[in-house]
């Protein structure tokens, strides 16, 4: 059931993030015409393209936790012993655990206060690209919970289509 869950997120977030970039795309595309071919420029574009940036970095910074690939230094840690190792990795783990939690507390708060705000050109509520920081966080919270708990293959990366590996397809 886990393994089903784990999937459907991996999934649904792959897909979000497609079509975040085909919207950032396409809204920075339709502003471009508009503007320099049409000579009429449209209020919009830019603001849907940095809220569609917003969100696709947030949702993205999961996969990348996923997929361990977010930038780290590993001069000292790869010269360590086993025990020491596993043990500056443990605390690396918590501290950005720790991070993670504050940016959802922090960013849960700042969404509900930015509820009363509307944005300029499409007049959204402000709450749509500020949601992105707490749902980002909980994300990499999972993200990184489920490397921890399936204990992923060699290289790092889980099963991106269904039934890839032998265990998943078992469950």
């Amino acid at each position: 059931m886990l393994a089903r869950i784990d999937r459907a997120i991996i999934w649904l977030t792959a897909i979000a993030v497609v079509v975040l970039m085909l919207t950032m795309v396409g809204s920075i595309l339709a502003g471009v015409f508009f503007r320099y071919v049409l000579n009429s420029a449209l209020p919009w574009p830019e603001e849907l393209a940095r809220f569609a940036m917003v969100w696709l970095t947030m949702l993205g910074a999961g996969l990348v936790v996923r997929y361990g690939g977010h930038i780290a230094v590993t001069l000292v840690v790869n010269r360590l012993k086993s025990w020491p190792k596993l043990i500056v990795s443990w605390f690396a783990r918590g501290v950005v655990v720790l991070f993670l939690v504050m940016l959802l507390w922090f960013g849960a708060d700042m969404t509900d206060r930015a509820g009363r705000q509307r944005s300029a050109a499409l007049e959204w509520s402000m709450s749509v690209p500020n949601l992105a920081m707490p749902l980002g966080a909980a994300l990499m919270l999972f993200h990184l919970g489920m490397v921890v708990l399936r204990r992923e293959d060699a290289d790092g990366r889980p099963p991106l289509l269904p039934f890839t590996r032998e265990e998943d397809a078992a469950s």
